[in-house]
């Protein structure tokens, strides 16, 4: 059997610090030969036994809310919404629209072959959200939180790039400041995960075919074709036309429409999209919501609706007289508005109105409502996070779609056994490591298996979640650069507006306690 300390670790929230580990000389030769003996039978073996405790941890609900920070809603009087990807929840069909309208560009405007409209195809499975881009190398990989790349998780086209190569382009695994703010591009919303696609399969093609390029020019390319699909309008222009091929109704939300009246909440949409792009669309979106409500048009789901609003800009102080509100006649639109044509700044908020441009100050300036009095929430980190926390000094909640996928692999019992598994053998290798000073060829031979086994595991664990990029929330012990900013932004995370259903409006969602590596583990 594994000794206790080995075993401990099953029973506790978090590993015991590896630092602690590595210095930790206790280890005699014996103890070390006796335990990698019981590991040598695998996930599946005779050491499955020491895994009946990490089996017995409750599941965890993919339908929860989380928190990065203590969070009460007990004095919040405004709900705001983002529109796309928050109350849009776009399927896989809406990247394909991206994905082949940039190539139609790249090809029309750009002159680029016409055998790439044959030669790539839209694949959602191969990126994910929050990969980082370099312009130079032409390469795709994810980051952690210290700018370390995982050599797991680095691709040039379709192919994985080699470990010695890592090295002759970044010196190491850890990317530079310098070379990080000059030279890569992080791509953290959804919507970038058809350029990130776009970029690997463009770069593939032309090394298989033996195109001479400059990667700096297919990245430059790919983001103007991509800015034209969106401020043209291309997309949601597609969209609107058949809303139901490329948008999800949130399950649930006319309850929590009423849940949120019931309680004497402000409800507005704040979105960067113009009301003629949306109009259709949440048509279809809110149509429940519009007939269980006994309303007459979606906009009277909202007490204000803020289109055009150019964020994260909006969120900035002290801005221009350009960033009053102006409302928006929706008479030519819908039917539903008599206002009139001005050109008066706005001095009062008309329920269910729709207005246009605006700015935080102003929002404040006309709704009386103090900035802890409002939570937002949005799925991109820099326009819907990273605005209201820092200057709105607003509650935020992130909708993280991918969460409730990722949370069933962490809930699969394979998965758990392998990465049980994993955990003895890096405690077992750092508990150990001092044993090279005993000179020991069988002891030397045992550490070296459990390095080839450790890199093993690591690497099929992360292709639980994703064959090529793993985790969109980690690199196995540490936070992704993505959910490192994430969590510095955002209150709370979730995988949808209607998870918020299960909790009280008083309710005060609590952080977990991180314990660090120089405190003991409680």
């Amino acid at each position: 059997n594994m000794s206790t300390s080995s075993r401990l670790h099953r029973m506790l929230p978090l590993s015991q610090p590896l630092r602690q580990m590595s210095a930790n000389k206790s280890m005699s030769a014996e103890s070390f030969k006796t335990a990698y003996s019981a590991l040598k039978s695998g996930p599946s073996g005779a050491a499955a036994a020491n895994y009946q405790p990490f089996h017995d941890m409750p599941l965890v609900n993919r339908y929860g809310v989380f928190g990065n920070n203590n969070c009460s809603l007990k004095a919040i009087d405004a709900y705001g919404f983002d529109y796309d990807h928050t109350l849009a929840n776009y399927n896989a069909k809406s990247g394909n629209i991206i994905y082949e309208q940039a190539i139609n560009y790249l090809i029309q405007r750009e002159n680029y072959p016409v055998e790439l409209a044959r030669a790539c195809e839209f694949d959602e499975h191969f990126a994910i959200r929050g990969l980082t881009l370099d312009c130079v190398n032409g390469n795709v990989m994810k980051l952690n939180q210290f700018h370390k790349l995982n050599p797991r998780s680095i691709y040039n086209g379709h192919d994985p790039v080699d470990p010695t190569e890592i090295h002759d382009q970044y010196g190491g695994f850890r990317i530079s400041e310098q070379y990080y703010k000059k030279n890569m591009k992080d791509i953290f919303d959804l919507f970038g995960v058809p350029e990130t696609c776009l970029y690997c399969d463009i770069i593939h093609f032309f090394k298989s075919r033996k195109y001479d390029f400059e990667p700096e020019f297919i990245a430059a390319d790919i983001q103007r074709a991509i800015d034209h699909v969106h401020d043209t309008g291309v997309f949601h222009k597609s969209v609107e036309q058949s809303p139901e091929e490329y948008v999800t109704k949130l399950p649930q939300f006319t309850d929590y429409v009423k849940y949120l009246r019931d309680g004497d909440k402000k409800l507005f949409l704040l979105t960067n999209s113009s009301f003629d792009f949306i109009n259709n669309a949440c048509n279809y979106l809110f149509e429940d919501v519009v007939k269980d409500l006994q309303l007459q048009h979606w906009t009277q789901v909202f007490n204000w609706t803020f289109v055009s609003a150019q964020k994260p800009k909006w969120f900035q102080l002290k801005q221009s007289a350009s960033a009053k509100f102006r409302r928006l006649n929706r008479n030519e639109l819908t039917g539903l508005s008599n206002a009139p044509f001005t050109l008066k700044p706005i001095e009062e908020l008309q329920q269910h109105a729709v207005y246009v441009g605006g700015s935080l100050e102003e929002f404040h300036r006309l709704t009386r409502l103090d900035n802890d009095q409002v939570i937002y929430f949005g799925d991109n980190l820099g326009s819907d996070m990273m605005g209201p926390s820092k200057t709105g000094q607003w509650k935020t909640v992130a909708i993280i779609k991918e969460l409730e996928s990722e949370i069933d692999v962490n809930n699969h019992t394979p998965f758990k056994n392998d990465l049980a598994f994993l955990l003895d053998v890096e405690h077992l290798w750092y508990d150990a490591q001092h044993l090279k000073d005993l000179n020991d060829a069988n002891i030397d031979i045992m550490l070296s298996d459990l390095s080839l086994q450790r890199d093993t595991y690591r690497n099929k664990v992360k292709t639980y979640y994703n064959q090529q990029f793993g985790s969109v929330f980690r690199t196995h012990s540490t936070r992704t650069l993505f959910f490192h900013r994430l969590a510095r932004y955002s209150d709370l995370y979730t995988s949808k507006v209607t998870n918020m259903l299960a909790y009280p409006l008083y309710y005060k969602f609590g952080a977990r306690r991180q314990f660090y590596d120089h405190e003991n583990i409680i």
